[in-house]
């Protein structure tokens, strides 16, 4: 997971400074308001333009987050639970899932156990301030100056299983 977040606030630092967004709030809720001079006018489009742009890019770079997030999860499954690759035979008892095909012997328990698991784990990574990095990476930072480039979107990709654990714990 922490691999992960250091790639997600990577690539959110790299759009933010890309746009010439301020914050990640404005980032993810589309409330830019003031783009890099560079995309105004007629080098980028009106504003209405930039910003479902940069809408797009959060939503495929969140889209490609979670497909990492659910092939991740089949591949630290598979061998357990028996998982196939083969993509046929879906009328003998199997589901398709994601890529692969899983066969019924794996119980929707456990996948929904191993599914909380992972997205609370990318959640409690999301939360934690950027400790876990090394000194170089600090540096690093400091040295680019993105002192303040840790951002708590990421504990929210998998915002769907969040919303079951609480639905579940109350």
């Amino acid at each position: 997971a922490h691999t992960h977040a250091h790639e997600w606030n990577e690539k959110v630092w790299q759009l933010m400074n890309l746009y010439g967004i301020r914050s990640e709030a404005e980032l993810f809720s589309g409330a830019i308001l003031k783009f890099h001079k560079l995309y105004r006018g007629r080098n980028g489009g009106t504003d209405f333009e930039v910003k479902h742009r940069v809408a797009e890019r959060v939503r495929k770079m969140k889209r490609d987050f979670r497909q990492r997030f659910e092939e991740e999860l089949e591949d630290e499954l598979s061998p357990e639970t028996g998982i196939s690759e083969t993509g046929d035979g879906l009328g003998d008892g199997r589901r398709e899932l994601g890529r692969r095909t899983v066969e019924t012997a794996i119980d929707e328990q456990t996948l929904k156990r191993e599914r909380v698991k992972k997205a609370s784990a990318w959640y409690v990574v999301g939360c934690e301030p950027p400790e876990w990095e090394g000194e170089a990476e600090r540096e690093r930072r400091r040295q680019r100056k993105k002192e303040l480039a840790y951002f708590q979107s990421f504990g929210w990709i998998m915002s769907d299983v969040l919303v079951d654990i609480l639905h579940t714990h109350n």
